[in-house]
């Protein structure tokens, strides 16, 4: 996964200037309502204001590959990154459930993961739904692009834009710092 895998602590009340946010996808393919997630970002993008150059989303497609049977270094990695879309598969499918699962113990509650749905290619069940619904407090789940669309922008606006949202950005950073050094 590119982009920084371990955070500093930042000085709270530290004035930002800049944030990277990264974007880790937890699917079996790099597509969310069969677009790639850099088109869902790119349609995002010019909606955000008060970032001028300060943001840069940083994409990773891998993130379910690395959660399956996560490894120190892969965990240390993925909480680096504060933005997770997580494909109902991956948390339906019983072999990385309890991956799934660890992992979003440990998320920091400053970040934004969100389990998408999508009812056209995913026959959901009412236990299903139930499933998706209780996995995770941590975990908003949605069901259409828009919504998916809507959960992201709010994030990326608010909590992880340097111009509005540096508290939020800092006590999320600083929290990954506290997990990755009791995790070694």
């Amino acid at each position: 996964m590119p982009g920084k895998t371990t955070v500093e602590y930042i000085e709270p009340g530290t004035d930002l200037d800049s944030h990277t946010e990264g974007v880790v996808l937890f699917s079996t393919n790099d597509k969310c309502y069969g677009k790639r997630v850099t088109e869902i970002i790119e349609n995002i993008e010019p909606k955000l204001i008060g970032y001028n150059d300060s943001l840069v989303v940083e994409p990773h497609s891998d993130g379910l590959n690395r959660a399956i049977d996560c490894s120190v270094e892969d965990h240390r990695s993925l909480i680096a990154n504060s933005a997770w879309l997580i494909d109902c598969n991956s948390v339906l499918d019983q072999t990385s459930r309890s991956d799934i699962i660890y992992l979003l113990r440990t998320f920091p509650w400053q970040g934004n993961a969100i389990i998408w749905a999508d009812e056209d290619c995913h026959d959901l069940t009412e236990e299903d739904r139930d499933t998706l619904e209780t996995i995770s407090d941590k975990a908003a789940v949605v069901y259409s692009e828009r919504r998916l669309c809507g959960k992201l922008e709010d994030y990326l606006q608010h909590a992880a834009n340097p111009m509005f949202g540096s508290g939020s950005i800092i006590d999320w950073n600083n929290r990954v710092y506290e997990i990755q050094q009791a995790l070694g």
